[in-house]
């Protein structure tokens, strides 16, 4: 089982990343641990088990496992801890990048068949109507508006 004490002899924590403080196997001491996986996040083998980086930074400076990390900025291999909050997987879901590659943001859709705009948001996932827009720009705000007012802290703008 990983202690901080433990971790605080493998690694250091320096500018948002862990630094080996030993020399074990190819790895060298006061080289960054970890490698960046195809999602972006950084992960890092410790006695033969993967972490993410992310998750050991929050337990070394916390002393305990997050449910959940977020990543405040959503960018993923940014491990500040000032950038990492632990959170529930609905509210990490909030500020998600969209699906796909979409020429409108997240929770905004056109609706061909009424000529309109549609925008929605989820909480707690369940999508909520945000209502029909005539242009993009009054749908984007809308939702806007609204997941601000149901995600607060963990709202991501487009």
């Amino acid at each position: 089982m990983l202690t901080v004490d433990y971790l605080n002899t493998l690694f250091e924590y320096r500018d948002g990343a862990l630094y080996r403080r030993l020399s074990r196997g190819p790895q060298n001491a006061g080289v960054r641990a970890g490698t960046k996986t195809a999602k972006g996040y950084i992960r890092i083998r410790v006695d033969g088990t993967f972490y993410m980086e992310h998750r050991l930074v929050f337990f070394m400076h916390h002393g305990r496992w997050p449910s959940v990390t977020d990543h405040v900025n959503g960018v993923r291999d940014d491990n500040r801890i000032d950038n990492l909050r632990e959170c529930s997987h609905i509210q990490n879901a909030y500020n998600a990048r969209g699906k796909g590659t979409r020429d409108l943001p997240k929770g905004v859709h056109y609706h061909k068949k009424r000529g309109k705009y549609v925008a929605y948001v989820s909480v707690n996932g369940k999508r909520i109507n945000v209502g029909e827009f005539n242009t993009a720009d009054a749908a984007v705000a809308a939702v806007e508006h609204k997941r601000t007012e149901f995600h607060g802290e963990f709202v991501k703008h487009q």
